[in-house]
């Protein structure tokens, strides 16, 4: 109960404002972790869950953009109970696997993880979101007998994908509404870092 979220808002000239407000909501899930050693080299740890959360206490959001207008043209209220909350995906997977090579010269270790993150809303409005995404990390590394030394290389995102941490539209500030292009006029977000390589050089002392 009271639990504060950002509420965004558009007021009719189109300015983009947030409140702080407190709503009542439901929220449970499970998540799950299995880890699985197919010999002393090769470790797989699976895990995944699952997230129920949903808005149940009435909050009405004016959006310029997104609302609804009565026959004199004013916004009509969307009442976002039973919504949704914001970033909160329903399920998540993931999949490790890590391969350790002993030898005399050192450790070599190769792995990776792949993860699946399922639709989420970018408010709790729920005007605006981000279909399912998968992730692909990759590494590999190499310790020295002593544990001394070592070398790590990654691959993050491997697989390039885009997906928003954050996104929304803004509405035209000069329109009149009911004329073309009174409503949307761009959209924008906090993307997802690209594919990124890197190598680390580890020396203790």
């Amino acid at each position: 109960s009271d639990m504060q979220q950002t509420k965004p808002f558009q007021t009719d000239n189109g300015v983009n404002l947030t409140q702080v407000v407190n709503v009542d909501t439901e929220m449970y899930g499970l998540e799950a972790t299995a880890t699985y050693l197919f010999s002393e080299d090769l470790i797989a740890i699976w895990t995944s869950s699952y997230n129920h959360t949903e808005l149940v206490s009435d909050l009405y959001v004016r959006d310029y953009t997104n609302n609804a207008r009565d026959a004199d043209g004013n916004q009509i209220p969307d009442n976002v109970k039973g919504n949704t909350l914001d970033l909160t995906p329903r399920s998540k997977h993931a999949l490790s696997l890590h391969y350790t090579i002993p030898s005399e010269i050192g450790d070599f270790t190769i792995g990776g993880t792949y993860a699946y993150v399922g639709k989420r809303y970018m408010g709790i409005a729920n005007y605006n979101s981000e279909d399912s995404y998968e992730r692909l990390d990759l590494q590999a590394s190499w310790t020295s007998p002593s544990e001394r030394y070592q070398v790590l290389a990654t691959v993050n995102n491997a697989l390039d994908h885009d997906w928003y941490n954050t996104y929304g539209c803004s509405a035209n500030s000069t329109g009149a509404f009911g004329t073309p292009g009174d409503r949307v006029t761009r959209c924008g977000g906090n993307p997802a870092d690209p594919r990124l390589y890197a190598v680390q050089f580890v020396a203790k002392f």
